[in-house]
């Protein structure tokens, strides 16, 4: 009996240790996997450039691949996101920097004569336009003086308003090749992104890594026929592999 209870035990220590180290090597490969897909994603945003194409709706988006990388090794592949990231307080799993730049078209504005107490003259401008989820006003000042009636003395313009308001969007998205890209448009007419940088500050964020886990450990309880047709329940811990997810 003795022989027979320690047969028992060995057994039930090596499926201990098998559990254990398939555990562990399930959770090596994993790490191997993340850590090609980072590999992958930084190569080719490396080698991307800004991209541009148009939406479902027409309008102009601008797109580039992002990295994926930890705080320690984020300065290997963009500086300037490093330094943005030194900024932060709290930890940051997604961060982005842009530059875009704005050419506005020539604007014909109405001036208004007003006429100051002390004889200096102005020319009173302003000028407001809107569209598309965007809005501009500008306005302001041109002071002058009159010398004798040839000759002016041309004064200071103030800028008394400059407001402008605009929407961006901007995201995320997966590729066909499972790449991620962030991508970024306005409405605003004259915008354009002359810079994007993105990271993913986790490599095993589930944004970027979509590990699609098909080992699973828990109890298990388990009713069947045994040897003598007698129904019998079984209850303990098991690991199971998932052929097929539903």
């Amino acid at each position: 009996m003795a022989s027979i209870s320690k047969g028992k035990f060995l057994i039930a220590t090596l499926f201990i240790i098998g559990i254990v180290a398939t555990i562990f090597l399930i959770a090596k490969i994993n790490s191997l996997q993340g850590s090609l897909a980072a590999a992958e994603q930084n190569n080719a945003a490396l080698r991307d450039s800004i991209r541009t194409t148009l939406t479902l709706n027409g309008e102009l988006e601008y797109q580039k691949l992002l990295f994926v990388a930890e705080k320690d090794s984020l300065q290997k592949y963009s500086k300037s996101l490093s330094d943005e990231l030194k900024k932060e307080k709290g930890k940051v799993r997604t961060l982005t920097n842009m530059l875009a730049t704005i050419k506005h078209d020539t604007i014909e504005v109405e001036n208004t004569v007003v006429v100051y107490p002390n004889g200096e003259r102005g020319l009173e401008w302003a000028t407001k336009k809107s569209g598309e989820d965007w809005n501009r006003t500008l306005g302001g000042i041109s002071k002058f003086r009159f010398i004798d009636t040839t000759n002016v003395k041309a004064g200071t313009t103030l800028i008394t308003k400059d407001e402008l308001s605009m929407k961006i969007v901007t995201g995320i998205k997966e590729r066909d090749d499972k790449k991620l890209e962030i991508f970024v448009r306005s409405t605003y007419p004259g915008l354009s992104f002359t810079n994007i940088e993105g990271a993913i500050l986790d490599p095993y964020d589930p944004i970027f890594f979509k590990n699609e886990k098909r080992f699973s450990i828990g109890p298990v309880i388990s009713a069947g026929l045994n040897q003598e047709l007698k129904l019998g329940f079984h209850i303990g811990i098991g690991l199971q592999y998932s052929l097929f997810r539903f």
